[in-house]
């Protein structure tokens, strides 16, 4: 049991880094924006960072691993 939780987390470290939503960008003037678009910062010299935030499926899918490691735990 413990090798399977082991390898479902190991394989959904992609799913996590790809689980968050721009909520907005750095500029590279350092005014910052709500803009969430390629252009954002079109007239500030361009987009120094995204700033970004965990989306809710991010939330639901720690909370699943999070109990898949104690059962995992509890039947060893």
């Amino acid at each position: 049991m413990r090798h399977l939780v082991n390898c479902v987390l190991i394989s959904s470290v992609s799913l996590l880094m790809g689980a968050c939503t721009r909520i907005g960008a750095l500029c590279s003037d350092g005014t910052t924006t709500t803009e969430t678009g390629p252009d954002a910062c079109s007239l500030q010299g361009g987009i120094d960072q995204w700033q970004t935030e965990p989306t809710t499926f991010f939330w639901v899918f720690l909370l699943i691993m999070t109990a898949m490691l104690i059962i995992a735990q509890r039947a060893d």
